[in-house]
């Protein structure tokens, strides 16, 4: 009998795709996110209890999304400008009280003993960086920059969207097509559509 117990380690081939139009739902052309390190995240997930015949019930429930955390070793100035919303100035990125900080598409990869597995955060929302560090001692300490992150659902138009918060696609033999082209399952926005045909 084939090993059917599903493990996953490792993360790599991210990337991020900023949401240009948030009514029609549009993403600009996926970016690699290099140095991503590790993912967390937990359901933000709520329900409404209620007892019957003394016993409790749930009478409803909602999947809101997912909290957690993106580690990255070093987080690329591609990144900061795109989805942080920071502007060169002074000679360097400035981070201002008005930066508009963009919700954006999460793409990576996990690895498995029966197969890979690609995942796909469709509104991702990140806080801006926190600036943390302290003295050298006697070993080098290696900095890390941690993401809050939150993933909601799509509340736009576009139908095979809506509400849709992730889509993970194992490599298959039945899903192999879109596991390989898993970037392109995005709606691009239509003016990049025609760019990237040129």
């Amino acid at each position: 009998m084939a090993n059917s117990r599903v493990i996953r380690f490792g993360l790599r081939n991210c990337y991020y795709a900023p949401i240009v139009d948030k009514i029609s739902i549009y993403y600009a052309k996926p970016v690699p996110l290099t140095g991503a390190m590790s993912i967390s995240l937990t359901p933000a997930y709520s329900a409404l209890p209620a007892n019957s015949g003394n016993v409790p019930v749930i009478l409803s429930a909602n999947n809101s999304g997912y909290n957690g955390s993106l580690t990255i070793a070093d987080v690329p100035e591609c990144f900061k400008k795109d989805v942080l919303g920071m502007t060169c100035c002074n000679g360097g990125l400035t981070s201002k009280c008005n930066d508009n900080i963009r919700p954006f598409a999460l793409m990576f990869e996990t690895n498995g003993n029966v197969c890979h597995t690609r995942y796909i955060l469709y509104n991702c929302n990140v806080r801006p960086l926190s600036i943390d560090f302290s003295s050298n001692t006697n070993a080098v300490q290696y900095i890390k920059n941690t993401l809050e992150l939150s993933v909601y659902p799509i509340r736009g138009d576009v139908s095979n969207l809506r509400y849709c918060i992730y889509t993970a696609i194992d490599d298959t033999p039945a899903t192999h097509t879109d596991y390989v082209n898993w970037l392109s399952l995005l709606p691009i926005e239509p003016q990049m559509k025609k760019e990237l045909k040129k």
